[in-house]
């Protein structure tokens, strides 16, 4: 055998060994998983590319339960009991490589960024230099713009704050919740559209209603079916389809049930899966019912078993994350949709190009829609 082939060969062996490896470890083996899923994250990334993961891992964790492998070191945990344990506050876990990839190259530096670092005292110095800048000097027209704070902090921080990052916060600026507040506000529309009650009831709230135009954020979060369509629009359809991944740390993780999960394991939970949790959300959590949100007075519910339920459902909701590193700015993201949505269906008819029209979703990080024709016609005095 010539030296190419004992390099093949010896190439073969390795990887052969280490898929073997990645099969037979403990403790995850007593995981279950899709076969492949052990051997390699070559599985994790045909599903991704296929469009649609969030339909897949919703199909394993019904068919297998509360914690399914999904990589040789990467644990799919949908439960909900989790989510101040992996996304703690008082002491925040790891984020994964997988952040790398929002990384921004700027002047051919690769420059990390709020979503992306994975530096625990990064972020704390980030949050203590905005404490600094609150009361600062602000620009000439009276308002302190996010320039002139970034100019400010690179003055006065510039161990942190230099010229690269300053235009990697502007890029932010401009990049930020773009896709996903699209995302709310295209399947609020595709929803509601989609539901003639839905419709009827939301069209009645809004023009028995003195709306301005636009809308204040005061007058459209005091709207109760509003607020239910956009939270349930936002449950069913949320704006990110793959696991949110943190790294386990020092002390491990045990499982509701005795199993254990040791440090450095990647866990994670994929907002399409909890969003979906029948025992949070009820009956049916993949069908569209702003209702959900509201109190169910024909079943007799009280107040406070209303406010129980109600918050038990906002604090699972993982639309916009959990824990020190959830999304910033999910407040604009949420005034933004909801007066949208607002002022469309209180001066505009809106409708399908046909009531049965079904529209193309692609799941790559960012749940995206796309082919949703409608018929739009200025509202009739």
């Amino acid at each position: 055998m010539d030296v190419v082939g004992k390099f093949v060969l010896l190439g073969a062996n390795l990887i052969l060994s280490r898929f073997i490896w990645n099969y037979l470890r403990p403790p995850l083996k007593s995981f279950p998983e899709p076969f492949n899923a052990k051997l390699t994250n070559l599985w994790r990334l045909q599903v991704v590319f296929k469009g649609r993961c969030d339909i897949t891992h919703n199909e394993l964790h019904r068919r297998h339960g509360p914690a399914v492998c999904i990589g040789p070191n990467v644990l799919s945990l949908p439960d909900s009991t989790l989510i101040n344990q992996v996304y703690s506050t008082r002491d925040p876990w790891a984020k994964s490589d997988m952040y790398n990839v929002n990384d921004s190259v700027v002047s051919g530096v690769r420059i990390k960024n709020l979503f992306s670092h994975q530096d625990e005292q990064w972020h704390t110095n980030a949050e203590q230099y905005q404490e600094r800048l609150t009361g600062g000097e602000q620009s000439q027209n009276g308002y302190g713009d996010f320039l002139d704070r970034y100019i400010e902090a690179k003055g006065k921080m510039p161990d942190i704050v230099d010229e690269n990052v300053v235009q990697m916060y502007l890029l932010s600026n401009i990049v930020a919740g773009s896709d996903t507040t699209a995302s709310a506000i295209c399947a609020a529309v595709y929803y509601v559209l989609k539901n003639t009650a839905v419709y009827n009831r939301l069209q009645e709230e809004l023009r028995g209603t003195n709306l301005s135009t636009p809308p204040q954020w005061k007058e459209a979060r005091s709207l109760p079916y509003l607020d239910a369509v956009m939270r349930e629009a936002m449950r069913v359809h949320p704006g990110v389809g793959l696991l949110l991944e943190r790294i386990v740390p020092r002390d491990g993780l045990t499982l509701s049930g005795g199993r254990f999960v040791p440090e450095g394991t990647i866990v994670g939970m994929n907002p399409w899966v909890v969003n979906r949790d029948s025992t949070v959300f009820g009956s049916e959590p993949d069908s569209f019912k702003p209702e959900r949100w509201l109190p169910a007075e024909a079943e007799g519910e009280d107040d406070e078993a209303y406010q129980t339920r109600f918050s038990k459902m906002k604090s699972t909701d993982l639309t916009f994350g959990a824990g020190p590193r959830a999304c910033l700015g999910r407040h604009i993201s949420q005034l933004e949709s909801y007066k949208i949505v607002a002022t469309l269906f209180t001066n505009f008819d809106v409708e399908l190009k046909t009531p049965d029209y079904e529209w193309e979703v692609t799941n790559s990080w960012f749940v995206r829609q796309k082919n949703i024709p409608v018929i739009i016609k200025e509202r009739k005095s």
